[in-house]
């Protein structure tokens, strides 16, 4: 700059004056840690699964559905994901069109006296872009680990979310077999056949709990 070029200061009054000028600066591109806190009345978690029932020529999918989720994703100021974030859903509250089949689930496959909670813990979220956005939807893979009917595996869940300055709507999704958490497959009369894969979905709407976020 001109006036530096002029200045009679010594070298070592230019360093404190740039040091000063530098540590007045106002750091708005710093990203910083945010919270994101699950709306459970906005919100639901769904099991999905395709059955084949005797009475009807194709198969369907037996769909069971809870707006017991609670939990929160945080992510800290690197874009990595806080040891915070927890993900839990009440299977004993999930229900479908048929009592019978979810008296069955929860007495035979989930056993929802002994395993009442789903827990996921998210440790990576990978393709989320950094600096957080705050508009538009963003798709990427939550990681972590989930443990379900006492058996705790690492999971990756498919995310899509839309960000706004107060929040996040989206879906996450994620499957496994019956036997990677040591579920019986259901076997009930008029039930002639269950396919090997569980697809779990969560309709998610987040609130942003943390006043201050990315610029």
């Amino acid at each position: 700059m001109p006036g530096f070029a002029r200045s009679k200061a010594g070298p070592i009054a230019v360093l404190f004056a740039l040091a000063g000028i530098a540590a007045a600066w106002p750091e708005a591109s710093a990203a910083q840690s945010v919270r994101y806190r699950i709306v459970p009345e906005d919100s639901e978690a769904r099991y999905r699964v395709r059955e084949r029932i005797a009475r009807l020529e194709f198969p369907t999918d037996a769909v069971g559905t809870t707006k017991e989720i609670t939990g929160e994703l945080a992510l800290d100021g690197d874009g990595g994901v806080a040891s915070s974030s927890r993900f839990e859903v009440d299977l004993r509250t999930l229900r479908s069109n048929r009592d019978r089949r979810d008296r069955y689930l929860r007495r035979n496959t989930l056993e929802t006296d002994q395993y009442s909670i789903m827990t996921f813990l998210p440790t990576a979220a990978h393709g989320l872009p950094n600096p957080l956005p705050t508009s538009g939807t963003h798709a990427f893979r939550l990681v972590g680990q989930m443990t379900l009917h006492g058996v705790t595996k690492e999971a990756v869940w498919d995310v899509e979310l839309e960000f706004s300055a107060s929040g996040a709507r989206g879906t996450a999704t994620t499957h496994f077999t019956f036997g990677e958490y040591n579920l019986t497959i259901p076997r009930m009369a008029a039930l002639l056949s269950v396919t090997d894969d569980i697809r779990l979905e969560l309709d998610l709407v987040m609130a942003l709990v943390e006043d201050a976020r990315p610029q």
